[in-house]
Formats: structure tokens, sequence, C-alpha cells
């Protein structure tokens, strides 16, 4: 319900409704393995740490990893998981039958049964992982119009974008300096920026990656932990930034295919393309910490051009179509 296929497996909604509704707006799965971190607040700094928080939390899934675990002995999970995984560790019989909420059951284990559990359910999220990685974005008008400029093809470029596009292509890496957050093969640094966004009207101020950072240095399986495949190259998280400039930042997102996703922002605050450049075009003070981004001062058909050059960067999805069958 958060992750549509229909909709670049985002949900157009400013914040998703599951068994309860999320705190942030649910960003498109297109191309989301390349990034280093997770979440607008970046608390999770693997693709398959993430994908464990939505089936405990109570907002979305509301599962728990006992149950989870348990899962896995029935038939036509048991064989699947220990053609990928490995044999699966006993459990106790009366664990298949007990009818206690799984929360109290889960106090009772001791530490080796509970570690057992912990590895069931990392792998679960390394089996997510290893689907949402193969939803890979494709070769956008832009992509084409740059390899024609390195082959030289210079006439074919010039029908690939139009004056208004080109235009707005140079204020991007220009005068409007996007490039100094939206930079890269996704148009992100993957990093974090109070960019003076307004909470929805009713919410406090978000303080973003000061709690997310938090959360991640804390978190049972991020990449220094015994579930992780790579605790010897953790680099991100060892020289990972902190101090108070990250108070109200959040995670930069990429501005590939954005048709098809708003609304945008971290609370969906926006409703539209537009709407995200003209609070740029203004740059307010921040309700909490500082804005880091500069008023653009742009003209109105300024404004039309950057958005137009944004939209070259959109591609359809090309995923095999048992990969998205039910």
């Amino acid at each position: 319900t958060c992750h549509k296929l229909e909709q670049r497996f985002a949900d157009q909604v400013a914040f998703s409704q599951a068994i309860g509704r999320t705190e942030r707006n649910t960003p498109s799965l297109v191309g989301v393995s390349f990034s280093p971190w997770f979440y607008w607040d970046g608390r999770r700094d693997s693709l398959w740490s993430q994908a464990l928080e939505p089936l405990e939390n109570p907002a979305e899934q509301g599962n728990h990893r006992l149950a989870l675990a348990l899962l896995m002995y029935t038939e036509g999970y048991r064989d699947e998981y220990e053609r990928v995984f490995g044999h699966l560790p006993k459990m106790q019989p009366e664990l298949h039958s007990d009818r206690r909420a799984p929360s109290v059951v889960w106090d009772t284990l001791d530490q080796i049964k509970q570690d057992e559990v912990n590895r069931i359910f990392s792998n679960l999220g390394k089996a997510i992982a290893a689907y949402e990685r193969l939803l890979l974005p494709t070769m956008s008008r832009f992509d084409a119009y740059v390899k024609a400029l390195q082959n030289n093809h210079f006439d074919e470029a010039g029908e690939l974008l139009t004056q208004t596009e080109q235009k707005g292509l140079r204020l991007f890496i220009g005068e409007a300096g996007c490039t100094q957050c939206h930079n890269g093969p996704m148009f992100t640094n993957n990093s974090f920026h109070n960019t003076g966004l307004l909470s929805p009207a009713g919410k406090i101020p978000d303080v973003g990656r000061v709690r997310g950072l938090r959360k991640l240095l804390s978190d049972e399986f991020n990449c220094f932990s015994n579930y992780s495949d790579a605790p010897d190259s953790c680099a991100e998280l060892q020289f990972v930034q902190t101090g108070p400039a990250l108070l109200g930042a959040m995670r930069t997102p990429s501005l590939r295919n954005l048709v098809g996703t708003a609304p945008y922002g971290h609370a969906g605050q926006f409703p539209d393309l537009a709407s995200v450049l003209s609070h740029y075009n203004v740059a307010a003070d921040a309700m909490i910490g500082h804005n880091e981004a500069k008023p653009l001062n742009l003209s109105p058909w300024e404004i039309a051009q950057l958005e137009a050059f944004i939209l070259t960067l959109d591609a359809p999805l090309q995923v095999a179509s048992e990969l998205v069958a039910d």
C-alpha cells in the first residue's frame, strides 16, 4: 500500500496509510539501492536493514520478528529459505504452539535463541533488498542527450532537448547551483541538508538527521552488527558526519523519475515540482536549525525552464514482468 508499481513504487499521498499512518512521505524505490543511507533521516545504513523496520513498525505492518521467524518453519517457506540461507536452527516445539503474544514470548528467550531469530529476521530483510536492487532506472532523454554530446552528435543532441530544457540545464549547473546537492548519476549527493522545509500544520519541526543518527548508531542491524555481511567495510558509518549543523537536515532525494511520485518533501509539503522550486527561489529562514539554501531569485520563466529540464530525467521503469506480477 506504500510502494505501488503504477506510481513508481511510491503512493502519491503525503503520509502513507497502513495499520496506522506513517510519520513521513514515502519515497520511490526506483534506484534506491544506490544510496548509503535510508529513510529521510538516514536511520538505516543498508537496504536490507531498512526493509526490516516496516515489518515491525506498529504504524505499518505491526509484525514481530519471532512470528516472522517461525513462519519460515512452515511448509512452503522452509525449503526456499534453506536453499538461499542454509539450515534453519532448531526451535523449541512449544514456540510454535505458544498462543501468547510474540513480544511476551520473546522476553522469555535466552540470548542464543534471540540471536537465531535475529539472524532469520535479518535474512528476510536481505531477501527483500535483493528484489529491490532490481528496480533500476533506465536511460532518460537527458542521458541520451549527454551520450550524443560525448559522441559529437550535436544535431542529434539538439533534437533530444528543447531550447527551454537546455536553458534549464544551464541554470541547473550554473546560476541555480542545484548540483551542490543534486549531483552524481542519481542526482543526489546522498548527504543531509537543512533547506528550510516547513512542517505541516499542527506538526512540530522535524529534527531530521539528528535523531536519525542517534537511531542509526544504536541500531542492532547496522553495518557494524553481527548480522551485517560487511562489518569490515563500514567507512560511511565509521566516519559519519555529526554535529549541530544536522539539526533539521534531511537526505537529498534523487531527481530522477519524479513524475507520478508527488507530493514532494519529507512530509509531502509540496503538491508539485513548481511548488518545490518556488520554495528554493525564496529560501526563507528555517523553522529549526539553519537553512543552507540561498534564495535563487529566478524569474518565473527561469523557474519554468528549470522545471522543464528536471522533467527530462524521467524514464520508464523496465523490470521483468514476473518481478512485478501479483
